[in-house]
């Protein structure tokens, strides 16, 4: 959106990559009510630091996009050999896509079903999703080529899947009446997921990479116990909340 006054001078009244439609202008000329038409969703990949030995870099790296195209990219994540695993709906349904370099995005799974929030075990032999295939949201495991699927979690709503850095246990959070938690579950399965809170809705679970703590988000009553909370892993001990 911009703004040219009477004699011809143009400035910027948003600045970002959306499109914009329908514009009104208040009575007073103070407020603009417009509708905001997003842009499709992509991928970037973004460096993650400068290297200690330049202070100052002439050029440092600059943000590049690697998905292009209509449809929308959620959740990647890096897998083993330095591809990237996403889920998308560019084919028409959410389904699990693996990016690699410059090639195009290869569709992975085919089930027409929603398949959301792709991990790679570091070995590189399972497939961690969610997916719909049960009538609910729950996490499945398979081989990277879909076949021997095995159903791990069963709640009501299960999301936000995080692997612990050795790759044997899945952190998650689960909708129970009405409440979230955060719970586990063992990558092979084989036992009963394990609720680890209780008190207040939990969610967002992310394990720290040695494998000693985990983080989640809590939203509590009273609202002073709320933020991000670290325990340690093993046996879900306070540290700190932010």
């Amino acid at each position: 959106i911009w703004c040219v006054t009477d004699d011809g001078q143009a400035r910027h009244v948003t600045n970002d990559l959306n499109r914009y439609y329908g514009l009104s202008v208040a009575a007073d000329g103070k407020t603009i009510a417009t509708v905001q038409v997003e842009d499709p969703l992509n991928i970037w990949l973004v460096p993650a630091a400068v290297s200690s030995e330049r202070i100052l870099p002439p050029r440092p790296p600059l943000p590049r996009q690697i998905t292009f195209g209509s449809g929308r990219y959620y959740t990647p994540s890096w897998m083993p050999d330095g591809r990237i695993i996403t889920d998308s709906d560019t084919g028409g349904k959410r389904e699990i896509w693996i990016i690699s370099g410059e090639v195009q995005a290869q569709q992975l799974t085919t089930r027409d079903l929603k398949n959301l929030v792709p991990l790679i075990t570091p070995d590189g032999r399972y497939l961690i999703t969610l997916s719909s295939r049960s009538g609910r949201l729950n996490i499945w495991r398979s081989d990277l080529d879909e076949s021997n699927s095995v159903q791990l979690t069963y709640g009501e709503i299960d999301n936000w899947p995080a692997l612990s850095s050795d790759g044997k246990t899945i952190y998650y959070e689960s909708r129970t009446g009405g409440n979230w938690t955060i719970c586990k579950v063992g990558v092979e399965g084989g036992r009963a997921p394990e609720q680890l809170t209780s008190a207040g809705n939990a969610g967002s679970p992310v394990p720290s990479p040695d494998g000693k703590f985990l983080a989640y988000r809590l939203s509590a009553n009273p609202p002073e116990r709320s933020g991000i909370v670290v325990v340690t892993a093993d046996r879900l001990k306070p540290i700190r909340t932010f």
